[in-house]
């Protein structure tokens, strides 16, 4: 049985034991319905994108049939606030320059991200959606392939999505 400690907010939290390798691979760390709840804040924007579907799988995987995932979604650039990671082509983004330069966002935007989420099997509860009133980055100067895409997903700057298996 766990033991409880003080949160110091007044509230008694079962001690928690985390088991893994961080940076490690991302399947087969923890058992299949091991988690009962995660919360998380800007960490899922630097989950590199080739990996994203992936790791949205394993998510599910290790998911408690009752558990829920909290994560605040940070979209903007963290050096500044805007949009200027998607001036850049996906092969010069996802290529070892940027991946290896410590401020690497994965820059799946808001539809897309949630859409990953739904397709690994879980249902998606929006408390939070942060937007923009205008684009911080005239529309012009992003990429062909980020140019395209609806306001409803470029002026999305950030949200927070409570996810729970579906069913």
């Amino acid at each position: 049985m766990p033991t409880q400690r003080d949160s110091g907010y007044g509230i008694d939290l079962p001690r928690i034991n985390v088991k893994g390798d961080p940076g490690g691979s991302v399947t087969g760390a923890l058992a299949p319905n091991s988690v009962d709840f995660c919360l998380s804040n800007a960490v899922l924007e630097h989950v590199p994108k080739r990996d994203f579907a992936l790791v949205a799988t394993e998510l599910l995987r290790v998911l408690n049939h009752n558990g829920i995932y909290v994560y605040r979604v940070d979209l903007k650039n963290h050096l500044g606030g805007t949009l200027n990671s998607l001036r850049f082509s996906d092969a010069a983004w996802e290529g070892k320059l940027f991946r290896s330069s410590g401020f690497y966002t994965n820059r799946i935007c808001f539809g897309e991200m949630l859409d990953l989420f739904e397709r690994a099997g879980f249902e998606c509860h929006l408390p939070r959606v942060i937007r923009w009133e205008t684009l911080p980055t005239p529309r012009a100067k992003l990429n062909a392939s980020f140019r395209q895409l609806p306001d409803e997903d470029l002026l999305v700057s950030g949200f927070d999505v409570v996810l729970r298996r579906k069913g």
